[in-house]
């Protein structure tokens, strides 16, 4: 199989990756300029490069030239505020891009790697204090200031 990951220089793109290479796919890792690629730098040369950006779609194009599926790690991961806007766009633009590219391009399956944080978390000053506050898949989202800007983003790209 032909895969596209979308931050493959990450923490888990990178881990994913090397997953993929192991069970003998073709691995495509769409790449920022002048992303760091050491977690990688013992089998880059097993790897299909495509710079770009999810962010801007004609590098996406070009990056699903010849993908079948696509696993989708990219995403900014910060808690300064001086990051929210940014990582407001990469998170949730930048995802809407890949799966609009997707339809668009019929790819087979999409994968979209999100966060827990995406679960949110309950406003904690309506829990009685002696209680633990529990949160598993079936936590609904609420708007609460525990919520992180992070957290936001990664529910909005879900």
């Amino acid at each position: 199989m032909n895969i596209l990951v979308t931050g493959a220089t990450g923490l888990i793109g990178s881990s994913i990756t090397r997953e993929l290479l192991r069970k003998g796919h073709a691995v495509t890792a769409l790449y920022r300029e002048g992303a760091d690629r050491k977690l990688l730098k013992d089998i880059e040369q097993d790897i299909t490069w495509s710079e770009g950006d999810v962010l801007d779609v004609l590098s996406l194009e070009r990056a699903l030239a010849h993908a079948e599926y696509v696993v989708h790690t990219a995403a900014i991961v910060s808690f300064s505020p001086k990051d929210r806007n940014r990582m407001l766009k990469t998170n949730v633009e930048g995802t809407a891009n890949v799966v609009n590219m997707c339809l668009l391009r019929g790819i087979r399956k999409l994968c979209h790697v999100s966060s827990v944080a995406a679960l949110g978390r309950p406003d904690v000053s309506h829990a009685a204090k002696d209680r633990c506050v529990t949160i598993d898949e079936t936590q609904q989202w609420t708007d609460s200031p525990s919520n992180s800007a992070y957290a936001k983003s990664k529910y909005l790209a879900e």
